[in-house]
């Protein structure tokens, strides 16, 4: 068995943790006139404006010209 530093897996753990400190954090903060969708849907909005300085320092977009040329291909 490899032994690495273990870093890409501490990494690999923090995503569900922050994914329970999401849902403890909306749990406790949500608006009485907003449903649990919304809140979620909003949460997924903030989270691709977070991550989007990340994706665009590491090159990291998948260009829209890929989803266009395979859309042909797919089938339903």
């Amino acid at each position: 068995m490899e032994r690495g530093n273990g870093c890409g897996m501490v990494l690999a753990l923090l995503i569900p943790v922050t994914y329970a400190a999401e849902d403890l954090y909306i749990s406790q903060k949500q608006p009485a006139n907003i449903d649990r969708v919304a809140i979620y849907g909003l949460a997924l909005i903030a989270s691709c404006f977070i991550l989007i300085p990340f994706a665009v320092g590491f090159s990291d977009f998948i260009p829209a010209q890929f989803f266009l040329e395979n859309s042909a291909s797919l089938s339903f």
